[in-house]
């Protein structure tokens, strides 16, 4: 991971990064890999669902993307 994008980490998140390097993931256990795992999963879905209500915030709440993107292209 590079300097810059480091530097904008919070101390939870460099823990985490610190806690994925080669040699610390060698030293856990079973268990310990797990808990590790979910963290990981519980802080992506975390950044992964503030993406995509901020991306969906243009959107008036009566028309999607999904239902936009039918309006605009025509089938042949």
């Amino acid at each position: 991971m590079n300097a810059a994008l480091r530097a904008v980490l919070n101390d939870a998140e460099r823990l985490l990064v610190a806690q994925t390097e080669r040699a610390e993931l060698a030293a856990l256990d079973e268990d310990a890999a797990i808990e590790l795992e979910t963290r990981i999963r519980r802080a992506r879905n975390k950044y992964t669902g503030m993406y995509r209500r901020g991306a969906a915030a243009p959107w008036p709440s009566t028309a999607g993307a999904g239902r936009h993107a039918r309006r605009t292209h025509r089938p042949r």
